[in-house]
């Protein structure tokens, strides 16, 4: 999804056994209100690492592999990070 420009924003991937879930939405808050939701994206495949597995990587700079083509930066701050086995 393409993340619109908004300067505060909250993106969030829970983790079951039988799905993964993504959601991102305006604002900073623990729930999103319906209509602040940005995107939501639920994973059901065949695939699915056990508890114990799991690995969060954020990267900012490259889309598919690419960087960007104006070669220039841009700036992500994390407020939190929050990991609830």
């Amino acid at each position: 999804y393409v993340q619109p420009s908004t300067t505060q924003f909250t993106s969030q991937m829970e983790w079951r056994a039988d799905h993964v879930t993504f959601r991102a939405w305006n604002g900073w808050s623990n729930v999103p209100a319906a209509g602040d939701i940005i995107y939501q994206w639920t994973y059901t495949g065949g695939y699915i690492p056990p508890p114990g597995q799991e690995r969060v990587h954020i990267n900012l700079w490259l889309l598919n592999g690419g960087a960007p083509v104006s070669g220039m930066g841009d700036e992500m701050v994390i407020s939190s990070f929050t990991f609830q086995p």
